[in-house]
């Protein structure tokens, strides 16, 4: 009887040492799986910054070419002044969707879409 308890506490040790390993391997197993997985995280962070950059820069630049055609119209006016002796100051701007008339609803409130933005000019307008 003493033998074939001592076999069976023997067994019992060796099965739980064997469960240990294998518990042992799945935590390294995990472990280099999310290493893995950060490291794949990460790399998209870092690509999808790169992208928001990118986006953000083109918005700067079209925001430029923006303020510089308002001033090349300020500009413009005032060249008709001084050849007309007619004194005409922009009072504000007009930003749209729309290029040309051509295409532009004629009721806006059909087209919600095609809002516009009026930017009135605080130092030529009096409140």
């Amino acid at each position: 009887m003493k033998n074939g308890k001592s076999s069976s506490v023997g067994e019992r040790a060796s099965i739980a040492t064997t469960i240990l390993s294998v518990v042992s391997v799945a935590a390294v197993l995990v472990a280099a799986y999310q290493t893995d997985q950060n490291r794949k995280l990460r790399a998209r962070c870092a690509q999808i910054q790169s992208l928001k950059q990118k986006h953000d820069d083109k918005l700067n630049e079209k925001q430029n070419d923006k303020d510089d055609a308002k001033e090349t119209k300020e500009e413009e006016c005032m060249e008709e002044e001084e050849e007309g002796g007619m004194k005409v100051y922009p009072i504000g701007f007009v930003q749209s969707i729309y290029k040309l008339c051509v295409g532009t609803p004629r009721q806006g409130l059909l087209a919600p879409h095609s809002r516009g933005i009026i930017t009135l000019q605080e130092n030529r307008v009096n409140p």
